[in-house]
C-alpha cells in the first residue's frame, strides 16, 4: 500500500485493535503499514522520535476515546505495548 494512500484512508474502527494501532503507528511514524508490527519501537522506526511519540499517544486517545495516564505512557516502548494497553482499557 502506498504511504500517501495509507495516510488518507480512514482507519476501520471495527477491525482488530492491533491492526488499528499498527495503522496509526504507520501514519504517525511515516512508515509503510506492512513495515509496522508489534515489535516496532523507537529503535526500529526512524520516524519515532519524542514528538512523534506524543502524536502517537494523542491519536490513540482520540481514536479509541480513552485517556492514557503519565504512568501508562512510560510503559509504551513498542507498538505491541500500545496495543496491549489499549486492549486492557477496552476490556475494562
Amino acid at each position: 500500500m502506498n504511504r500517501e494512500i495509507a495516510n488518507q484512508e480512514a482507519i476501520d474502527s471495527s477491525g482488530p485493535i492491533a491492526n488499528q494501532v499498527e495503522l496509526i503507528a504507520a501514519r504517525i511514524f511515516k512508515m509503510p503499514p506492512e513495515a509496522v508490527s508489534a515489535q516496532t519501537s523507537p529503535d526500529s522506526a526512524v520516524g519515532w522520535n519524542s514528538l512523534a511519540h506524543v502524536e502517537f499517544l494523542l491519536k490513540l486517545e482520540t481514536h479509541f476515546d480513552l485517556q492514557i495516564t503519565p504512568r501508562e505512557i512510560m510503559l509504551i516502548n513498542s507498538v505491541g505495548d500500545a496495543t496491549k494497553l489499549i486492549q486492557e482499557k477496552a476490556a475494562s
